[in-house]
Formats: C-alpha cells, structure tokens, sequence
C-alpha cells in the first residue's frame, strides 16, 4: 500500500509525527458524516476496546474487540474514572474499587504500600518546569532576571528533601535520546543570582525586595496540587528561595487543575508572572522544542527570540539526518543559556497497581491498555 501525503511547507519528520493521537486513522464515512463534537466524544477507530459511553467529568467506559487485528485485549471491561481528589483516588486504591491509579503522590507511596498496593515507579519523559511568563513584569523580559530565578532556585533541595532521589535536576528541553548530555543545569549559587539581579538594576530596598525606577520585583506565582508531581510543595519552597535573594512571591495562590487547564488556554494567556508547569514528549527533537517556538501551542510562557526562530526554521528545512544533532544541541544551548522557564526535572510516573494486575509504564505516559494484563503480579 502507498500513502501519500501533500503539506504546506517541507517537513523532514513527517512520518515521526504519525505515532501520535492527532494522526489516527478514522473512517472517511463516519468522519464525514457526523460533527466534530460526536467524533471527539463518541470515536471509532482501529484500537483493541469499543467505545461504551464518556460523560464529561465522570469518565470513559471500554469494552475490549474480539476482532482486533492484534488479538482480543486480555482486560474485557475497562472504566475510566475521572477523580480528581487525590484522597479518593487513595482510598479507592486501599480498597480495591480501583485497580490502576495514576499520579501517585511521592509523599503517599509508603502509605499505599502498607496497604497491600503495588506503586510502579517508572523513568518518565514529562518535562517538568516553572513558567516564566512575559508581557507582565518588566523585570522577567530581562534574561539576567531569568537567569538569577534558576540560580536561587535550590532544585537539588527539591529532588532530595521533596522527592526523594527519585529525581535528577536537568536542562530537560529535550529528551533521550536527543538531549545533550553535557548540558548542565543550574547550580544552586544565590550569590551568582544577586549579583546578575544587581547588574541588571534590581537593587533592594528597605524591606529586602528589589526595586527598579519605583518598580518592585515582586511577582505572582500560581500553582496545582497533585497534578504535577509535588508541585504545590516545590512551589513553596521556590517561593523561601527567590524572598532569599530579593525575589517577591506576593502571591502564591493553589489553583484547580482545570483551571489551570482554562489558563494553558491560547500560548497561557491565563498565566500570571510564573506557574508551575510540564510537558510532554515528542519523538524528535524538533518537537521538543515546540515548547519555545514562538508559534507553538505549547510555549505558555510567550516567548520570542529571533534568534532562536532563525535557528528553529533552520533545522526544519533541514533533510540531512547527519546534521540534526549538531543543530539539535546548538538550540537546547541556547534555550538553556536564555532560560524561558525555571529548569526543574523529567519528573518519574506513580501507579498504583492491584494485585489483579500486571502493569508496563511507558516512558512517555501514555497508558495502552494491551500492556495491562490481568493475573497476579511476579
């Protein structure tokens, strides 16, 4: 069989992007004929389950297909509940009405396990950050003032004390196998962050916050709880870190994870000053670096570097695979030095598994239900 597909503009990585969901493949009659809405809420496909019935909310029921090219799931029932509250998911988990739970606090994984719960920790590619919005604060268009909030940022603390070791502080603009492994991340250095905040003017005033021309640099942080790994807790110790050197959190606020959704809306057009934040893998390493293409859904923060976008449109017009690493680490340098977020982590992937169940983690989060497979675990 042939395929042909017709673009716009050259796209050297075309087929890498045909593994994700955007590129399923869908019955031209059943497309045609029914609108947008009942295709996105009621879909067919070529997967192993049927769609059942979804309510907004509440959740997802499967049944598997005895006539899928690949064999019938070994799961024949599947539902999906949307639960929010952390506490409920552990409680349903304790009690054996769940038999998969994702996002598994740290924090919680002894308590689970005391519990006859199974917790997988699995090596994730979700890149996890803090956004530093632009267009607001006039000190954060500034890359010394960006670069002084990943110098007081004590992520080491973080990894150690919040997490762990369950993670590694890095440059994560780019994932394995694209990342550039030399590329260090931010040491912990408050007096290199004073001094860059002193170079670009922000100098402290009576009560220890900076001011510039009147201006204090004081900024607004919000947050989830839950929804990204210790979020919340990795916000507020951010916060003692940043007052430490003359950086104001005049408000850090916890917000709804669907909120924080509304506000991810349009480039993060919700976003105030800085806001605790992640994304997910891509398959190349131009597709990690969509999380800074000025264009790009995913960069929330509104960035724009001309020379970044030189770079970027470069390397997308490119059709030599040879070259792609060399252009590929020359952008994550450059991403690195400009610092358009607070680099944290990839942040590891929690679930809670029952005894019912063996269960695979993929590395880029994504939960195919043919790597659930019921019977006792090993």
């Amino acid at each position: 069989l042939t395929v042909r597909l017709v673009m716009k503009e050259p796209d050297p990585i075309v087929t890498s992007h045909l593994v994700n969901p955007e590129f399923s493949i869908l019955p031209p009659k059943y497309y045609s004929e029914n609108p947008p809405e009942k295709v996105a809420f009621a879909p067919v496909g070529l997967g192993g389950y049927r769609f059942v019935s979804y309510e907004p909310g509440v959740g997802l029921v499967l049944k598997a297909f005895d006539k899928y090219w690949q064999g019938k799931p070994p799961v024949e029932d599947v539902i999906v509940k949307a639960v929010p509250e952390v506490a409920t998911r552990v409680s349903e988990m304790k009690a054996g009405s769940a038999d998969l739970m994702t996002g598994v606090p740290a924090d919680l994984k002894a308590d689970l396990e005391s519990d006859g719960v199974t917790v997988v920790t699995a090596a994730s590619y979700l890149r996890q950050f803090i956004n530093i919005k632009q267009g607001r604060h006039p000190a954060l268009a500034d890359v010394r003032v960006r670069q002084a909030l990943n110098y007081a940022a004590d992520c080491g603390e973080i990894a150690t004390e919040l997490l762990g070791g369950l993670v590694k502080c890095r440059i994560d603009l780019v994932n394995p196998p694209n990342d550039d492994p030399g590329l260090k991340p931010y040491p912990y250095d408050p007096e290199k962050a004073k001094a860059l905040l002193d170079e670009a003017g922000w100098v402290p005033g009576p009560d220890g916050v900076r001011t510039k021309d009147g201006v204090r640099l004081s900024l607004n942080f919000d947050t989830t709880a839950g929804f990204y790994l210790m979020d919340k807790e990795t916000a507020q110790v951010l916060a003692d870190d940043w007052k430490a050197v003359g950086i104001e959190i005049k408000d850090l606020k916890v917000i709804d994870a669907s909120v924080s959704a509304q506000m991810r809306a349009n480039q993060g057009a919700g976003f105030r000053d800085l806001m605790n934040s992640g994304s997910g893998p891509d398959y190349t390493c131009q597709g990690d670096l969509l999380l800074v293409h000025k264009e790009s859904g995913s960069n929330r923060m509104s960035w724009v570097d001309d020379r970044f976008e030189q770079m970027f449109k470069a390397f997308r017009q490119e059709f030599d695979p040879s070259k792609w690493p060399e252009m590929c680490r020359a952008a994550q340098a450059y991403v690195a030095e400009q610092a358009p977020v607070v680099w944290l982590f990839n942040a590891p992937s929690l679930y809670g598994v029952s005894k019912r169940l063996t269960f695979h983690p993929r590395a880029d989060g994504r939960l195919y239900l043919g790597s659930v497979l019921q019977g006792e675990q090993e």
